[in-house]
């Protein structure tokens, strides 16, 4: 579990996405559906931006409808039981997805989470992005509106602000945490390829 997680019960689990039962908990519906179909989009930096100490402006009528979150550096041995856990106590969730692999099943260190309210949403990202670090994370948690959830050219003033580095001359034996170590320093890293060759 997270370091100082709220105790919150989560009713249901074994599989994914979840959603909300009558009783409060989550159930799995069988169903992959378009969560995994953003996660290449999210990883490439294609959510609503949300930098260190900015304000994301969003229309006060957005708030009162569901948000869904994406939410980055999430531990790999954290499943959706453990991250309700954190995210509960915001607001009344109707989704909550660990992005894992459509090939290997293997959990790719990111999830979605939406909130009923719009408001409880973007409390979590106020109090969390950036400064809340999971139990094991080595870095805070990116914590944003997914992609296409608000009008991301007013809030980026029409300006892409992500940019794709290709690094060469790489060590044979580096992985993404060397490449993560090196270049953390400088900003947020929204994702890590390295490219191997194959034998």
């Amino acid at each position: 579990y997270a370091q100082g997680a709220p105790p919150a019960a989560a009713a249901s689990y074994g599989g994914l996405p979840y959603r909300p039962t009558s009783h409060g908990g989550f159930e799995n519906d069988g169903g992959e559906g378009d969560e995994v179909n953003d996660v290449e989009e999210e990883l490439q930096g294609g959510g609503g931006g949300v930098g260190h100490g900015e304000q994301l402006y969003i229309d006060p009528q957005r708030l009162t409808q569901p948000l869904k979150l994406f939410v980055g550096q999430v531990p790999k041995n954290m499943a959706e039981e453990d991250l309700a856990f954190v995210f509960e106590p915001y607001g009344r969730i109707l989704d909550l997805t660990v992005i894992r692999d459509r090939r290997s099943g293997n959990h790719r260190g990111c999830s979605f989470v939406t909130y009923e309210n719009g408001e409880d949403a973007m409390k979590v990202v106020a109090e969390m992005h950036g400064k809340y670090k999971f139990e094991g994370a080595p870095w805070p948690a990116q914590v944003r509106p997914a992609a296409g959830e608000v009008d991301e050219g007013t809030n980026r003033g029409e300006i892409d602000d992500t940019s794709k580095l290709f690094v060469g001359q790489l060590p044979r034996d580096a992985d993404e945490n060397f490449v993560r170590e090196i270049f953390a320093p400088y900003g947020d890293i929204a994702n890590i390829y390295v490219i191997k060759k194959k034998h």
